[in-house]
């Protein structure tokens, strides 16, 4: 029983040996692979068996791309670092199979590889010039498109696949280009560097405005003008200049006009210089103020009326939800009745009904200028609403509608509804809508040009903002072009309002990133071709978010306004750090919001949930002198308030026609003493339209050509031109002459001529204007040219006063005038000075031998002299006449012949009684 017992224990024994020397032999496979990291084609697959059991291990690897790999008698110690790279994307099936003394296992993975973009790109040049633009070939290549770029050069960026990249600044700069692969996991980046070239001769000009005030001269300032080969002015009023000082330009409307010089270096360096002048801007005075603007609605039921003057609080809004921010309203630009205004999801009539087609919008509750209106400019009874939403709305895109107030017996209905531009765009960091949406008047409304708006919208693609500009013009709507701002957003929303200066030319918008950081940006406009440039000049704040911005009227200031402390913010854009300018005009009350400027040029401000609109009262002056009022205009109690927006709209100004206004050119001309015209204006201009139906000039322009090669240009007022005066013209030369007279109005809107011929006879003054020299004491023969009377003066000391060749003694200087009269009765006065001298030696410096005996011979006047000689020579020096007894005298011939006219000269040499020498040489002129 002991021995069978002994025998049990040790077959236990021995099976439990044969049992582990079995478990000893097993093969396990144990990896460590992180499939959580995205792996690009080029990229290293890595993966870690060093943990796997058995020994020796045969491994076996099917990377799934047809490539294997085999390692035998290995310890798993050497399975630590295994890679593989994968050169094309896909999904493959990895498999990793483990053998040792006929065990085995094996594991299976599903690896996905991401295709990775090749960045790569080439200059034209390594050198090129300040602002001038880099020529870029996009050279990045991809397995699978499509490709997303994002350049990056200085401080700025863009995503175009070959973008206009310039540097404003020379020395050393770098342009990088990453490429990423559609799916935004896999990139790779490409650097080259430019140099670019210092700036020696910088185009530069001054103006110079001249009278009338359409005309401007033009000075070439620039510095080292020895570099610039070629020069190109460009004027903006049709005309062009290739010379390095151009001709004087007339502009012939009134308005902005940018001029630009660009001068182009030896080195092909091209340099511009871009200034703004201001053509009759008395003339804008003349577009008469629009009543489009007189009504706004906004908040929770709440309006305002301006049509008595001082705003006054509409107590009418259809009962609504409170329609928080961006809001519309329009009324009649004659009479500032309301049209329309629209709610969150409606239109709404003059009635406070909701039109036919104008209900069921989509819902624009929450976007900063969620509505814009912008009249038609080839039906008056035409208007389109732009409608935009933001970050909060869901991203809904860009709409418009078309609003016809001839509809449902004049109270409008919508022709177009909800009618998409720009198609929703996925929220995604750095990409979203802008709540971004502005206008401006592109030109002003004249009888040969209709008006025209630009309608300014845009989206925000990797922090830059992307603007589209849609022209409205006589034609209707269209998208013009686009341009990328290039400035990069604070955050996640495009929050924030943008504004235009009454007079088009700059551009200012908030980017509202709530609770931390908002930015304001501010550009110069260039309201004919719409563009943003240069820029953008950028705020930061940090006291709350920046939300509500407005231009004063004179365009002085700008004012920017915050959600958070109450904060009014005033900049100075006359100084040349504008934002180092700032003031602040309030802090404290309620949070403020949209800024906009009333009919009555003050501004106002919306304020968050306030019974109260606020307002600035003289937003043109400088500092807390605007005079900010929180409780502003009372908006009647009941549970109306202010909230976020106020209005956004691009008024309808009265049409200016020829039908309303024209201009008359007619006058008599009246000919006095033969040669002097006195004209009499009988123009019609003294009609002046109503300013309230029809835009009416301040000024007129009378142009007057008299035939001769000479012209004038007078400009009158309108007072002016009813009492103009007679104007007097004196003509040189006689003859036929057809004088003309253009008329026009400040605006060109009318335009009218008349001719007229008159006939001038003009005296021969030949013999006339001709001043002497004499010796004292001795007489002198006066001679004036042919007429039937003559009157002399003074008549003291002269041989006779109504003869036309009376005598003289010289004993002063003196001076002579006579007063001819010919047998037609022309009258014609002339006179000319004597010098009485000292004698010694006189020589005259001009003689007439035309036959009338007057003037007609040169001599050396001389007393005293005992000896001289006196010779003539022309202008190669040839002698052609001498004296050397001081008898002789010139009669201007030589061999005989007569000689023209010019100048000569004389060299006389001789000796003094008093035994004293003398030389004098000079010239003399011979007149015929």
């Amino acid at each position: 029983m002991f021995l069978r017992r002994i025998f049990t224990q040790i077959i236990l024994l021995l099976a439990m040996v044969l049992l582990i020397s079995e478990l000893d032999a097993q093969v396990r496979v144990n990896t460590d692979i992180n499939l959580e990291r995205p792996i690009c084609v080029g990229g290293k697959f890595e993966f870690d068996a060093s943990e796997s059991e058995g020994d020796p291990l045969d491994a076996f690897i099917n990377y799934g791309d047809g490539t294997k790999d085999t390692l035998l008698g290995v310890e798993a110690q050497d399975l630590q670092e295994l890679r593989h790279t994968y050169t094309t994307p896909g999904v493959y099936n990895l498999k990793f199979k483990l053998e040792s003394g006929g065990d085995k296992d094996s594991v299976e993975y599903v690896i996905t590889i991401y295709d990775r973009p090749v960045a790569d790109f080439t200059v034209d040049v390594d050198t090129v010039c300040q602002g001038q633009s880099i020529d870029i070939t996009n050279l990045t290549t991809s397995i699978n498109a499509p490709i997303t770029y994002i350049w990056r050069y200085g401080t700025s960026q863009n995503t175009e696949e070959e973008p206009d990249i310039q540097f404003l600044e020379s020395g050393l700069h770098e342009i990088s280009l990453t490429a990423y692969s559609d799916t935004n996991i896999c990139s790779s980046i490409k650097r080259k560097d430019v140099f670019i070239k210092e700036d020696t001769a910088l185009a530069n000009f001054t103006f110079v405005e001249g009278c009338p005030c359409n005309e401007f001269s033009f000075n070439n300032t620039t510095s080292n003008k020895a570099n610039i080969a070629s020069w190109n002015w460009n004027f903006e009023n049709g005309n062009s200049s290739l010379d390095e000082v151009p001709s004087d330009q007339t502009y012939l409307d009134p308005g902005k006009y940018y001029v630009s010089l660009t001068g182009t270096d030896n080195d092909g360096c091209i340099y511009t210089r871009r200034k703004l002048l201001s053509v009759c801007p008395d003339a804008m005075d003349s577009i008469p103020l629009s009543k489009s603007n007189n009504r706004w609605y906004f908040g929770n039921e709440a309006g305002i009326d301006f049509n008595a003057g001082a705003p006054v609080a509409l107590l009418d809004a259809a009962a609504t939800t409170p329609t928080n921010e961006g809001r519309a309203t329009v009324s009649d630009h004659l009479t500032g009745d309301l049209l329309f205004w629209i709610g969150d999801t409606e239109v709404y009539n003059k009635n406070q009904v909701a039109m036919p087609n104008g209900s069921g919008l989509i819902n624009g509750f929450s976007s900063s200028q969620g509505q814009l209106i912008v009249p038609h400019p080839g039906n008056v009874d035409q208007y389109y609403i732009f409608r935009t939403f933001g970050a909060t709305s869901g991203q809904l895109g860009l709409y418009f509608c078309l609003v016809d107030m001839s509809l449902d017996g004049g109270n409008g209905d919508l022709l177009i509804k909800d009618s998409m531009l720009i198609a929703p765009r996925e929220f995604g960091a750095g990409n979203y809508r802008s709540e971004h949406l502005s206008g401006v008047q592109r030109t002003y409304e004249k009888c040969d040009e209709k008006a025209s708006y630009w309608v300014v919208s845009s989206y925000i693609k990797d922090y830059a903002n992307i603007v589209h500009y849609y022209l409205v013009d006589e034609s209707g709507m269209r998208l013009d072009h686009t341009q990328n701002l290039s400035h990069t957003h604070a955050g996640g929303n495009g929050g924030g309002t943008a504004c235009f200066s009454s007079d088009g030319t700059k551009y200012a918008l908030t980017n509202t990133y709530w609770g931390t950081e908002g930015r304001i940006f501010l550009y110069d406009f260039d309201k004919r071709n719409g563009l943003m440039y240069p820029g953008p000049k950028i705020k930061y704040t940090i006291t709350g978010s920046v939300y509500g911005i407005c231009f004063s009227p004179d365009n002085s200031k700008l004012y920017v306004s915050a959600n958070g402390g109450g904060y009014i913010y005033q900049y100075d854009l006359d100084e040349p750090d504008v934002f180092a300018s700032e003031v602040v005009v309030n802090m404290g009350g309620s949070n403020k919001y949209t800024m906009y400027r009333g009919p009555d040029n003050k501004i106002y401000v919306a304020q968050f949930h306030y019974e109260y609109v606020g307002v600035i009262n003289e937003p043109n002056l400088k500092g807390t002198a605007c005079n900010f009022v929180e409780d502003g205009v009372y908006l009647g109690g009941s549970g109306r308030e202010s909230s976020h927006g106020l209005q956004n709209l691009l008024p309808r100004y009265p049409s200016i026609s020829e039908d309303n206004f024209s201009v008359s050119a007619d006058f008599s001309a009246e000919t006095t003493n033969c040669n002097e015209i006195i004209f009499a204006n009988n123009s019609d201009n003294n009609i002046i339209p109503n300013p309230d139906s029809c835009a009416y000039p301040k000024y007129y322009s009378y142009l007057w050509d008299f035939g001769d090669g000479h012209n004038d240009t007078v400009m009158l007022s309108v007072d002016e031109s009813i009492n103009w005066e007679e104007m007097t013209y004196q003509y040189q030369d006689s003859g036929n002459y057809t004088i003309q007279l253009i008329v026009s109005s400040s605006f060109s809107c009318s335009k009218d001529t008349f001719d007229q011929v008159v006939s001038v006879k003009n005296l021969n003054s030949k013999g006339i204007h001709i001043d002497t020299t004499n010796c004292k004491g001795q007489n002198m023969r006066l001679s004036a040219s042919v007429g039937v009377n003559y009157q002399w003066l003074p008549e003291d000391g002269l041989s006779c006063t109504d003869c036309q060749t009376p005598e003289t003694l010289i004993t002063n200087d003196s001076k002579y005038s006579v007063l001819i009269t010919d047998e037609e009765g022309c009258k014609q006065t002339d006179s000319f000075n004597i010098k009485g001298m000292e004698c010694g030696v006189y020589i005259p410096n001009a003689f007439s031998p035309n036959g009338d005996n007057d003037n007609s011979l040169f001599y050396m006047v001389s007393q005293g002299i005992s000896d001289y000689q006196l010779q003539v020579f022309d202008r190669k020096g040839k002698l052609i006449f001498e004296d050397i007894n001081m008898h002789l005298k010139w009669d201007g011939t030589y061999k005989g012949e007569s000689l023209p006219e010019g100048v000569y000269t004389f060299y006389t040499e001789g000796i003094l009684d008093s035994g004293e020498s003398f030389r004098h040489s000079g010239n003399i002129t011979l007149l015929r």
